[in-house]
């Protein structure tokens, strides 16, 4: 049984659509709110333009634990 791919060319080319689409959104956000969260860091830290050590604070131990999350939930995969 041979299948004829040209039937599914058209949904191909949508469906990389979609992921291009999908891809170039959330690289935009995402690089947008790095450097904003960078920012709010940079300037907030001790010594900085702006000092305010309570926000820094707060902001930089979000950012330490959302740093965590990739190589906690790699090492819980390989552990079986």
């Amino acid at each position: 049984m041979t299948r004829d791919w040209k039937q599914y060319i058209s949904d191909f080319w949508v469906a990389l659509g979609q992921t291009v689409y999908m891809a170039t959104l959330s690289g935009v956000l995402v690089i947008s709110l790095g450097i904003a969260i960078g920012l709010l860091l940079y300037l907030s830290a001790p010594g900085s333009w702006r000092p305010r050590p309570v926000l820094y604070q707060v902001v930089n131990s979000i950012v330490n634990v959302g740093r965590s999350i990739p190589l906690s939930s790699s090492v819980r995969r390989s552990v079986p």
